[in-house]
């Protein structure tokens, strides 16, 4: 999936040295349709924003969602936690972390990530001092390595999540530009600026094997 993701980066990186080309770049800077020029601006933000999250490690990874598994998971293993935490006469620390599952239901991606991160901290930290007793209670550190792991399926499910928003918008930008375009139709300067926006916007994800780093100039800038 990442691969596919990043080879239509590549293709919105091709879009946008295009709009810098000598040639190109003063038929649509500060013209008519201004529209263009007015999306054009926020085309490359969103383009940088995607590079960035491309470059996240577990991006656009094959993953469940894995929040559901999350959810439960930690509700089961902080009400045991917490179960015997105030058996140790620590009712304030249990109540860190003890919570039905309804309330973790509820919870945003990063406060869901950030409570099951502390979870995951007081049982390793638990584990380590009484960690004997804790195995009464069912606990142990495979406890401790499920929480891990599924905070890292939903941590890679978000970032994927993101791209897709961010991978939309970027479309959307480009969909509304392919229509603005054909308004530069009227001089020969634009002719050429408009075929080469449409033959760049053409190029498939297969086409771009190598990255898209060329982007070829419309035979009447080569005569």
């Amino acid at each position: 999936m990442k691969d596919d993701f990043i080879k239509r980066h590549n293709m919105h990186l091709a879009i946008l040295r295009l709009l810098e080309f000598p040639e190109y770049f003063p038929v649509w800077k500060d013209q008519p349709p201004r529209a263009f020029g007015v999306m054009v601006s926020g085309l490359r933000p969103a383009v940088d924003a995607l590079g960035l999250l491309l470059s996240q490690p577990h991006a656009a990874e094959d993953q469940d969602c894995g929040q559901a598994e999350l959810e439960v998971t930690a509700c089961e293993i902080g009400q045991t936690l917490a179960f015997w935490l105030e058996s140790q006469g620590r009712a304030v620390d249990a109540a860190r972390i003890d919570f039905p599952l309804i309330h973790w239901q509820s919870l945003h991606d990063a406060q869901l990530i950030a409570k099951a991160r502390l979870l995951r901290r007081m049982l390793i930290l638990a584990i380590s001092t009484d960690g004997d007793r804790l195995m009464d209670y069912d606990l142990t550190a495979d406890d401790a390595i499920t929480l891990a792991d599924g905070i890292l399926d939903f941590e890679t499910a978000t970032l994927t999540g993101q791209l897709r928003s961010l991978y939309r918008e970027v479309s959307e930008i480009l969909t509304g530009l392919d229509r603005l375009v054909l308004r530069y139709r009227r001089t020969k300067a634009g002719r050429c600026f408009a075929d080469a926006w449409q033959a760049a916007r053409k190029t498939t994800v297969e086409d771009l094997r190598g990255g898209a780093e060329e982007v070829v100039l419309p035979v009447c800038y080569l005569a």
